[in-house]
Formats: structure tokens, C-alpha cells, sequence
């Protein structure tokens, strides 16, 4: 290689054998934040990643200039005696290469090369770096990732014909593209210095996560479509699903916004319930007949006792609802209405949950 050529550095992320830690081989330079966002770009929406029903192909370049290209896949598809944690679950990961800088068009590994040989690579990097952990119990150490060095490309330069130009690409929203021109769209963000993200080989686009996006190819999409990305969640939205402000919440209860306001400091400032319960159990332990050393003493230990047990109440109820929150079924920002895309077809018999983590 020669001086000018872009280094490239292997990422492996694979849980183990033992451990439940993802990350296994980096460079000390990769930006912890991207890195998170490509995993769940590459892992799609909810629990299930259905990796299971095929390969899905990562090309990310940020706002440096700096390009991630990477495979993923059921892990015993790249090692099969890698396939499975101690209790039997099958594991996913993914093999890529982080560029040391900006790479040139022809430095970026075609997507037919990634199908075809990039496997057998990528094979072998996964073997690398995960075939000394493999057995390695699960402490501390497992969470730092072996540090990765930068190196000729594994890949031989692409062709340096004419690159078709990128689609059209809209803000708020992810261009998504028939699995047949995946090479395509490939070959053409590849040319291309602005930041972008796809993942091509998505059974279904209702999976993928759109806010990790600005391309994707699946199975279900039968011409260039544009999905619209969901508006993040306000966290202060309650079930109803909207969001008010104090004056609008203050007009719809005919109240002034002053009148809240003082409503508002009433409430910081008022004493909590528990506090106001277990100083009325200490004073009437203090109006029971008896040595008033015996009183102060049993008042102490009802107001500790009644304290205590309003918070383990209130913690109880907290988790509770944290819980129903977690639980509630994901909502799906299309379902094969938009123009370009058609509904998955139902399966005989629904695949079985991944409750794993995914990070």
C-alpha cells in the first residue's frame, strides 16, 4: 500500500461465551456516541433483529469524513463454533473497518465484494479478535475492547468508473429502495462526501430504525419511497399522547397562568404526605399514658417506621409504572400505506421474541 492509501481499523462487536459485553475490538479513536448510534442503526427497531433471516450491510460516513463499512450476521455464520452463548442463545454481531481519514470513492469496498468475499474476511477478523475471550469469564476487563490498528484495506480498490448520482434525499426523512439497486445506492454514497448512513438488506422496512437512518434497501420496498421520521417522544407526554403547555393546560382548567404559577410554589413548598403520616404516628405515641422516656423513644421508632414505609410505597408504585411504560407495544410509524412499500407477509407461526439486550 502506498503512503497516500487510506489506513482502515477492524471493529468487532460480539457478546461471548460468558460475557454479555458487546464491543470487542476498536481503534482508541472511534467516537463511543457514533459507534452506539450504527450498532442500533444496523439492529433496527424493538428486540427482534431477525439477523436470522439474512446479512445486512453498513455504510457510514460522518461529519470528518471518516467511513464505517461493516457486515452483520448471526455470529456462527462467520465462526460456527461461536454460534451460541453458555444457555444456548444464538448470537449476532459485526465485523467492520473504520477509516483512519477521508477515503477516496475507489478505497471503499464495493457491496458485491462484501457479499462475496468481505465474508470470508470478515471471518477471520471476527476469529482474530474473538477467539482468545471466547472462554474468558465475565469481569470488568471484558468491557474494554482490544485496541485495533490502522492498516492496508483487506479489499482491492474499487472500480473508478462513473458513479451513478445519489437519490434524492430529504430532510426528515429516510430514502428508502428496492434490495435489487442495494449495489447501486451503495456505489453512489460512496462517491459522495456528505454524511450518511444505510443499511441494505432489511427483510422489512417497517424494522429499521428511521432515526438512525438517511438510506436503506429491504425487501418489502418495490420502488424509491421516502418515509417521514418520527418526532421524538416528549418525555413529559402522558398515555393521551400530547403535550401541553402551562397556559394551555391553565386555559382549559380556568385558571390564570399566575394562578398556576402560585400553584406550582404551593406544591414544591408543601410537606410530603409521608412526612405529614409519620409525624402524626410520633405524636400520638407522644399522648399515650406512660415515663416520658419510654414515649420519646416509641414516637422516634413510629415516625422512622412510618417514614420508611412511604418510601418502599412510593418506590413500589415508581417502578410499577416504569414498568407499564417499558411494556407498552411499540407504535409503528407506517404499515405499508406509503407509496413504494407493501406489507410484509404474515407468517404461519409468529418467530419467538428476542429478549436479550441489544447493548
Amino acid at each position: 500500500m502506498s503512503d497516500d492509501r487510506t489506513g482502515w481499523a477492524p471493529v468487532v462487536v460480539s457478546r461471548t461465551h460468558l460475557s454479555d459485553t458487546w464491543w470487542r475490538a476498536q481503534p482508541v479513536d472511534l467516537n463511543g456516541e457514533w459507534r452506539i448510534r450504527l450498532w442500533r442503526a444496523v439492529l433496527g427497531r424493538g428486540q427482534a433483529h431477525r439477523l436470522q433471516e439474512g446479512s445486512r450491510f453498513l455504510l457510514a460516513r460522518n461529519r470528518e469524513g471518516r467511513v464505517l463499512v461493516a457486515v452483520a450476521d448471526m455470529t456462527g455464520k462467520f465462526v460456527p463454533e461461536f454460534a451460541a452463548d453458555r444457555v444456548g442463545r444464538a448470537l449476532h454481531g459485526m465485523v467492520g473497518w473504520l477509516s483512519e481519514g477521508p477515503p477516496a470513492a475507489a478505497e471503499i469496498p464495493a457491496l458485491a465484494w462484501l457479499r462475496t468475499e468481505g465474508r470470508r474476511v470478515a471471518a477471520e477478523c471476527f476469529s482474530e479478535f474473538v477467539r482468545d475471550v471466547w472462554m474468558a469469564r465475565d469481569d470488568l476487563s471484558m468491557g474494554r475492547p482490544r485496541t485495533s490498528e490502522y492498516g492496508p484495506a483487506p479489499w482491492p480498490a474499487a472500480e473508478t468508473g462513473e458513479a451513478p448520482p445519489p437519490p434524492a434525499w430529504r430532510e426528515g426523512h429516510v430514502t428508502a429502495l428496492p434490495e435489487e439497486r442495494a449495489e447501486t445506492l451503495w456505489a453512489a454514497l460512496a462517491s459522495t462526501g456528505e454524511p450518511y448512513v444505510v443499511v441494505t438488506g432489511w427483510p422489512a422496512a417497517h424494522m429499521a430504525d428511521l432515526s438512525m437512518l438517511t438510506h436503506l434497501t429491504a425487501a418489502t420496498v418495490t420502488a424509491e419511497t421516502h418515509l417521514p421520521v418520527p418526532a421524538k417522544e416528549d418525555p413529559r407526554q402522558r398515555s393521551s399522547g400530547t403535550t401541553e403547555s402551562g397556559e394551555e393546560r391553565g386555559r382549559a382548567s380556568g385558571r390564570s397562568t399566575a394562578e398556576q404559577a402560585r400553584g406550582e410554589v404551593t406544591r414544591r413548598n408543601a410537606i410530603p404526605t409521608g412526612v405529614k403520616v409519620a409525624a402524626g404516628c410520633g405524636a400520638l405515641c407522644l399522648l399515650v399514658p406512660g415515663p416520658a422516656l419510654v414515649k420519646v423513644v416509641i414516637a422516634g421508632g413510629a415516625f422512622v417506621v412510618a417514614l420508611t414505609a412511604h418510601r418502599l410505597i412510593g418506590d413500589a408504585h415508581a417502578r410499577l409504572r416504569a414498568f407499564k411504560d417499558a411494556t407498552r407495544p411499540i407504535p409503528q410509524p407506517f404499515a405499508g400505506t406509503a407509496p413504494g412499500l407493501h406489507q410484509e407477509p404474515k407468517r404461519r407461526k409468529a418467530a419467538a421474541p428476542d429478549t436479550e439486550e441489544l447493548l
